[in-house]
């Protein structure tokens, strides 16, 4: 009896330290998308001196699996991708104090703004070519009502020619503010990174500092939307911000300074719900980038795509798109080529 006593307790005892967890509400969700293209390179960009046509066939990498949990005041997420490999796109706690929240670990930082559908390239959203994007970080944030700030996991792995060595001393900054306005939704926000970069030999620091500043909207009347996004930056090529070419600060001819580049780009996107089965969509978006030592042009690219979503069922769908981007003259003046596609994402939500 003695001995079942003691079980019993000790059964209580777990029970009393995990009865919270039995209490949580947990909801999963899974995501599998199939993308399959023909993607054709002219000679300028396949670099086998002749254009060149090939078939991409392959899962999305950011199919997915997850779920949400809600406890009292204490929410959070995780959810992995299964691409390639597998991968931790999320996982994330976040504490509701009342006055507001705060949340810790990795997911959308608040420098992201999604506004468009595309799928070239397994659901790019035009995010390189013009979007808003800094990814799924490691982070402390806190959010207060429509502003959120937060203290992101620093950037400092592209190290400029010449230099050893990378010093951090703060995190990387992002904030945003959001509000509607009846049909108008719209965002201001922004991000500052910095490191050093240090040589050596001479043990000299360079710094190299990055910023960005944006601002969008979401527009809505009926079946009708039209969104848009416009930002300005420097040195985003030495942050995590999704964009595409020299974007990033070089080493002046002293090696005892950088040069900076300007980084500006902005997405336009609109689309009309014809019906419950389909909705087209279309946008248009560029971006460039402006290195400031002697002799560089400007290297920019545009990008452009129609698509239209059919609704096979609930949580099924098909997306059949056609595209283009022109990655137009890189900084040397060089003509960098195009890239047109014809493409089909497949997509079951459960």
């Amino acid at each position: 009896m003695k001995k079942v006593l003691v079980l019993l307790a000790a059964a209580a005892f777990v029970f009393a330290f995990t009865a919270p967890a039995f209490s949580a509400d947990w909801s999963f969700y899974g995501s599998s998308r199939m993308n399959t293209q023909w993607l054709d390179r002219d000679k300028e960009n396949s670099g086998v001196n002749f254009d060149d046509t090939d078939l991409g066939w392959f899962l999305q990498g950011n199919t997915r699996i997850g779920a949400r949990v809600k406890a009292g005041d204490i929410s959070g997420q995780f959810e992995y991708g299964h691409g390639a490999t597998v991968n931790t796109r999320i996982i994330w706690g976040e504490w509701d104090f009342g006055a507001g929240k705060m949340g810790i670990g990795q997911t959308y930082t608040p420098a992201n703004f999604f506004i468009s559908n595309q799928i070239f390239g397994g659901d790019s959203d035009m995010l390189p070519y013009g979007g808003i994007y800094d990814g799924r970080r490691p982070m402390i944030r806190f959010t207060f009502g429509a502003f959120q700030i937060a203290l992101v996991q620093p950037n400092a792995n592209i190290t400029l020619a010449g230099a050893g060595d990378t010093d951090t001393t703060i995190p990387k900054l992002e904030a945003r503010w959001n509000h509607s306005f009846g049909p108008v939704f719209v965002e201001l926000g922004g991000l500052y990174n910095t490191y050093d970069e240090v040589n050596i030999v001479t043990d000299q620091e360079i710094s190299v500092d990055s910023y960005l500043l944006y601002g969008g909207f979401k527009y809505s009347m009926g079946a009708f939307y039209f969104n848009g996004d416009i930002w300005i930056g420097q040195n985003l090529g030495n942050t995590t911000f999704w964009t595409i070419g020299a974007s990033a600060a070089t080493l002046d001819a002293t090696g005892n300074d950088v040069d900076d580049t300007d980084n500006f780009g902005w997405l336009a996107v609109i689309g009309y719900k014809a019906s419950d089965m389909i909705q087209l969509e279309g946008g248009y978006g560029m971006a460039e980038h402006e290195p400031d030592f002697a002799g560089a042009d400007k290297d920019d690219l545009a990008a452009w795509y129609v698509q239209a979503t059919i609704n096979l069922a609930k949580g099924v769908f098909v997306v059949p798109e056609f595209g283009q981007i022109d990655f137009k003259d890189n900084a040397a003046g060089v003509d960098q080529g195009k890239q047109t596609y014809l493409a089909a994402k497949w997509q079951i939500n459960f």
